[in-house]
């Protein structure tokens, strides 16, 4: 993720998409993002195989409003996910279009998160709702969207309905070249939305004193027109940086992926209610 000059860029991004609210409202994130970033933006959608074997299942069938039930096959939830991928990418040719930004879109069949990390191999970054539709009367808590972010080789950017990118963007860095990428990146979207930027400065004892990293981090933004805030994270427990992010308010956060265990990102996930920037 480099760009024309070696530093960093984001040209392609990928939104996974299932007709779902929160699939929606990532993807006008991420169509204002490539809009911002001058990025092409590729929608992906999967026809979910688990939905078409349990649709073949004895006495299988769907939940209509108001309160029917129908019966249903393999045919009938073919049918259902061809017009759901129909209408998403009705959906997002219209937002691309309104917004000047390039588009492809894709068609997959098979598991949604093998699905998803796969395509995601060719993107620079991954947008992808917390939440998903719930198909057959089940009920998805968002577990998709976590395994796929947890395991993508790309950077990710997670989002819910009502969530959308928003001032104050807040970074955390310690001086390594993903946290420098990762701010630089924030400084730009700071820009775009509103030039409220917090540095969160991450340090323990195998890092540079606090007061070296302000320094790196205020040389790295000394071309832009911002006056950051920092704060400091001396202890990297995910429950710490929570608190920080919470004590912002609402806004978006970008984090290198390297600085919390990957057992935490769900604890941080279901403790900030704001969008999510997982660099890599």
């Amino acid at each position: 993720m480099s760009d024309r000059n070696g530093e960093w860029a984001i040209r392609h991004i990928l939104v996974a998409l299932d007709g779902s609210r929160h699939s929606l409202a990532a993807m006008e994130a991420a169509v204002g993002l490539a809009a911002s970033l001058e990025s092409e933006l590729v929608g992906l959608f999967v026809e979910d195989v688990s939905l078409l074997r349990a649709a073949e299942a004895p006495g299988a069938g769907e939940l209509k409003y108001p309160a029917t039930a129908a019966a249903l096959d393999r045919s009938r939830m073919e049918r259902h996910l061809q017009a759901q991928g129909s209408r998403v990418q009705r959906v997002l040719s219209r937002t691309c279009r309104a917004h000047g930004v390039p588009w492809t879109f894709r068609t997959a069949r098979g598991q949604v998160i093998a699905e998803v990390l796969n395509a995601a191999t060719e993107a620079d970054l991954l947008c992808l709702g917390k939440r998903g539709r719930p198909l057959l009367g089940r009920a998805r808590p968002g577990s998709t969207a976590l395994m796929a972010a947890a395991q993508a080789p790309s950077s990710v950017l997670l989002l819910t309905q009502e969530g959308p990118l928003a001032p104050p963007v807040m970074v955390t860095f310690d001086g390594s070249p993903v946290s420098r990428q990762a701010l630089a990146l924030s400084a730009h979207l700071a820009e775009v939305l509103g030039q409220a930027l917090t540095v969160i400065l991450v340090a323990d004892e195998e890092t540079p004193p606090i007061q070296e990293l302000q320094i790196q981090a205020a040389r790295l933004l000394q071309q832009r027109e911002l006056v950051p805030t920092y704060r400091r994270l001396i202890d990297r427990r995910v429950e710490n940086l929570i608190h920080s992010v919470v004590a912002e308010g609402t806004g978006t956060l970008v984090l290198d992926a390297s600085l919390f265990e990957p057992t935490s990102f769900s604890q941080l996930v279901a403790g900030v209610a704001c969008p999510i920037l997982v660099m890599r």
